[in-house]
């Protein structure tokens, strides 16, 4: 029995590749998909109508784009500019898995959050500047409860909620957060952004956002920030207020990013982390905190290099407070940093490591430079 030809397609793609493109009729093997590609068998047996499975196998690996625009018509699957989305959420929710939505300029005022649930790209446009959700400060904002989301491009601004993640919270996703500002967000733990497993943020601007416990960003498991600009952030809570800027809980890494005016009402008015993770390359300046580590917290394992640390203020530790075995290697502490009781530049515990660092022009009640309650490692 022959198969129709539905329509004859060119095998030309590039993600399309077929081991054998002189065949005139190819097999009923499995496929193989190796580097992006497809190689099929060439045992002959179906004619021309295996093209067309083909063609929609490469669509399909390819993705589809669901568009969102403000002046679109607002026509199911919206997969025209003409037919675009009105609102973000329906061409998420129209939206097959590794599809891309991409949104058009303009202000998108949310009347309830936009809720993700599986693997797909939110790109704007032409950036941040102009691509805008605006929660209006009575919603969040994303909710991310699934899959490898990314999300590029976008200012996130004025989302509120009475739990986690003003901006963003992602609940059970392992976000990608691309050449975003994250604004005006307010929570009650992570006003900007929450991520409970593994996320990476980069290239943003995180500012202007409150909560009880890390006013700008929380992330449970050891995410990434690179390249951000994370400022006048505030954490508020009376009894455990934590990381105004930044709080890891366990491991992460920020690597050349600039913290700056950052405010926690108690520990670590930068960036916090309660165990093992990194900060490389960075620049932690102007932020306090009304007890301790105005600048940055390490505890259990946690190193800091290469950064400068100026600036600062808190009661101990101006600078930097270090916690179990924690290090500090290759680092300017130094432009005055100021604690009203210990250690104006570091206040470090007995198993902290200081090592190949400028400490100079700090002050302090006790121990301007470094203030220990016992011998460090130097």
């Amino acid at each position: 029995m022959k198969t129709k030809l539905l329509k004859q397609i060119p095998l030309t793609h590039p993600r399309c590749k077929i081991n054998d493109p002189g065949l005139n009729s190819v097999g009923t093997g499995m496929f193989h998909f190796k580097n992006g590609g497809i190689k099929i068998p060439p045992t002959p047996f179906i004619k021309g109508g295996l093209i067309l499975l083909i063609f929609l196998t490469c669509s399909r690996i390819l993705g589809v784009t669901n568009y969102v625009s403000l002046s679109g018509t607002h026509t199911s699957p919206y997969d025209t500019w003409a037919k675009a989305a009105n609102d973000i959420q329906s061409a998420v929710d129209a939206a097959d898995p590794d599809n891309v939505v991409l949104v058009a300029d303009g202000t998108y005022n949310l009347a309830a959050g936009i809720k993700i649930l599986t693997n797909i790209v939110i790109k704007s446009v032409n950036g941040s500047a102009v691509a805008i959700v605006d929660g209006g400060n009575a919603v969040r904002c994303f909710m991310l409860n699934g899959g490898n989301v990314v999300i590029n491009g976008f200012t996130i601004r004025n989302g509120k909620t009475t739990n986690n993640g003003g901006g963003i919270n992602a609940s059970f996703s392992r976000p990608k957060i691309l050449n975003c500002t994250i604004s005006g967000n307010e929570a009650e733990v992570g006003g900007g952004i929450i991520c409970l497993m593994s996320g990476i943020v980069s290239n943003c601007i995180i500012t202007g956002n409150s909560s009880l416990v890390g006013g700008g960003m929380v992330f449970y498991y050891g995410s990434d920030v690179y390249d951000c600009i994370i400022s006048n952030n505030i954490a508020t809570a009376a009894a455990e207020s934590m990381g105004g800027g930044v709080l890891f809980l366990v491991g992460g890494n920020i690597k050349g990013s600039i913290i700056v005016d950052n405010y926690a009402l108690r520990i670590g008015g930068g960036v916090v982390f309660t165990s093992n993770g990194s900060m490389e390359d960075c620049i932690v300046s102007g932020n306090s905190s009304l007890d301790s580590a105005g600048g940055v917290y390490l505890n259990d394992g946690a190193i800091i290099l290469r950064s400068t640390v100026s600036g600062n203020d808190s009661m101990k530790g101006g600078g930097i407070y270090c916690s179990g075995s924690s290090t500090v290697r290759d680092c300017f502490i130094n432009g005055g940093n100021s604690a009203g009781q210990d250690g104006g530049g570091i206040y470090c515990g007995n198993l902290a490591k200081i090592m190949d660092s400028v400490i100079t022009g700090n002050s302090a009640g006790n121990g301007g430079g470094m203030k220990s309650p016992m011998p460090i490692s130097e």
